[in-house]
């Protein structure tokens, strides 16, 4: 059974510059994206990232030395071929000048490129996909979604507050009712809100 982005299309272009050539590569990209943001929806594009990082003297090896250079990576996934060839037909008119600075920036002497054009996506992973809660493995806490824990705490927590509305409302009716064991519960607000929240 297919998973993540297996089937689709991609495309992923690696270009790596002299140090001082990065802010341009970000002023480059940057200029990209918009124009990736503002028209790519309908033609297909699942997936967009542009990242970048020091090239290493011993790529294989993390704490060898840097070369100097730094490398940008592109990467863009499409739902179909057809979606890839609308964005090459449609990028020399759209964003001429765009387009221009970018085939510089790959290919200026001194500049190291290399492009896979079009490929299908053969692996691929949602983290849907994965047996296993990330966080779990890693030891950390649950992730937050929109200011509440994942769903077992959410759902407690939710729980506990209708237990204590419930036990709120019960307290005013008693007063606007009367007890009919006598009792004259206190109205006020610190009454009414303490002993319903306390245990939340």
């Amino acid at each position: 059974m297919a998973t993540g982005y297996e089937g689709k299309t991609q495309i992923t272009i690696m270009v790596s510059v002299p140090a001082e050539q990065e802010k341009a590569g970000d002023e480059i990209f940057e200029r990209h994206k918009k124009w990736m943001q503002s028209t790519h929806g309908p033609w297909g594009l699942l997936f967009y990232t542009v990242c970048k990082n020091k090239e290493l003297s011993a790529p294989l090896d993390q704490s060898s030395a840097p070369t100097g250079k730094i490398i940008f990576t592109l990467t863009e996934v499409y739902a179909s071929p057809e979606g890839l060839q609308k964005h090459w037909s449609s990028a020399p008119t759209d964003i001429p000048d765009v387009f221009k600075d970018f085939a510089a920036f790959c290919t200026t002497e001194g500049h190291q490129l290399m492009l896979m054009h079009g490929a299908p996506v053969v692996r691929s992973l949602y983290p849907g996909d994965c047996a296993f809660k990330p966080e779990e493995a890693r030891g950390q806490a649950p992730r937050v979604r929109g200011g509440l824990p994942d769903p077992p705490e959410s759902v407690g927590f939710l729980v506990k507050l209708l237990g204590a509305l419930l036990l709120g409302l019960q307290v005013r009716t008693l007063a606007a009712c009367g007890d009919p064991r006598g009792a004259r519960p206190d109205t006020s607000e610190t009454a009414f809100w303490l002993p319903a929240l306390r245990d939340l």
